[in-house]
């Protein structure tokens, strides 16, 4: 009788302490407070390690933080984790958070987001820009290239 008021008890609070986690942990990652984000997703994950939703927080802050590396080991952990306790793989939201950190966004994108930073560049400040077209598409061409990190970096926020 003891034992099972005590197992329901501790289970009860057990919940809860996992519910406050994720709401810390929630406003940290909107916050950017992601080091507080980290800490209560390791919480979460102290609790629960087949918790994927945590696993999935860490690889945002990370991936947020410019750590990409960290965020693809965290992946790999979870991936182990849910195969050796559960059997299963990773769900697919993970996969797209892992897949975003490792793949750079493509050509086009880049040449939309300079095309739209070229625009609110002329339309603010015209005289800057007394470029034809044709100009601003070779501006593009050279400078594109050399955005990718900045780019990069935007996206993950």
């Amino acid at each position: 009788m003891y034992a099972d008021w005590s197992f329901a008890k501790r289970e009860q609070l057990s919940q809860t302490y996992l519910t406050m986690c994720r709401a810390l942990l929630v406003y940290c990652l909107d916050a950017g407070y992601y080091e507080d984000a980290a800490k209560w997703a390791g919480e979460i994950l102290k609790e629960d390690r087949c918790d994927e939703d945590a696993h999935r927080q860490l690889m945002r802050i990370y991936a947020a933080q410019g750590r990409r590396s960290e965020a693809l080991r965290q992946y790999q952990r979870c991936k182990r984790i849910l195969a050796d306790e559960s059997g299963v793989m990773p769900m697919p939201e993970t996969v797209n958070i892992i897949e975003a950190c490792i793949s750079p966004p493509s050509y086009g994108y880049y040449r939309l987001i300079l095309t739209r930073i070229l625009y609110h560049v002329r339309l603010y400040f015209p005289s800057i820009f007394a470029l034809s077209a044709h100009e601003t598409s070779k501006k593009i061409r050279i400078v594109v290239p050399k955005m990718s990190s900045i780019v990069y970096k935007c996206n993950m926020i």
